[in-house]
């Protein structure tokens, strides 16, 4: 009975071995819900290949490595379809307008990430932040201020930015050029 078992358990090894070495290989790479960053880059940048082993692929390193890399991407998430197929779902940061430095204009998105920075004139489709001057915009980091809990929330102008762009698109107000908090008070 003992040989049995172990012949058993030496037949499943071997059948999963082949499994996720031979069979399960990459054979369709698709990209979702992206529109600022094109399929084809976010595939060559993630380093995942046709032929690769569909379980040898270190998903949340990838995941990080394109959060990281990719100033517009708000989270990724990778997903393995049998037999071969693997889907990279990004979710897109949504930009909530552009602040006024001294190096020029840096996009802030809605959960307080730089998306751009140094740019010589803000897009025409968000609003221009003035007060934000004393930040240090630098692309891919959070404006964040420490809370007396420990953790990190958006700084408190950011934070009345973004109420009084919420309420205003709310109240359907006409497409917003300016927001200007140089005194929260």
């Amino acid at each position: 009975t003992l040989h049995y078992l172990f012949l058993f358990l030496f037949c499943i090894a071997v059948g999963i071995t082949i499994c996720t070495n031979v069979l399960f290989k990459v054979s369709t790479i698709q990209v979702k819900n992206n529109t600022y960053y094109s399929s084809e880059e976010l595939i060559s940048r993630s380093g995942i290949e046709k032929g690769d082993k569909l379980f040898g692929i270190n998903a949340s390193d990838t995941e990080k490595m394109l959060e990281d890399r990719f100033p517009y991407l708000q989270s990724v998430n990778i997903k393995r379809r049998l037999p071969a197929t693997v889907v990279i779902d990004v979710v897109e940061e949504s930009p909530m307008g552009a602040a006024y430095t001294e190096e020029g204009y840096a996009v802030v998105s809605r959960t307080g990430k730089v998306l751009e920075n140094k740019m010589i004139e803000a897009a025409g489709d968000i609003p221009v932040l003035l007060g934000l001057e004393e930040e240090k915009f630098t692309v891919g980091s959070y404006l964040y201020a420490k809370s007396n809990d420990g953790g990190r929330q958006l700084n408190e102008k950011l934070q009345m930015i973004q109420r009084f762009i919420e309420a205003a698109e709310a109240q359907l107000l006409e497409p917003l050029t300016y927001v200007q908090i140089t005194d929260i008070n």
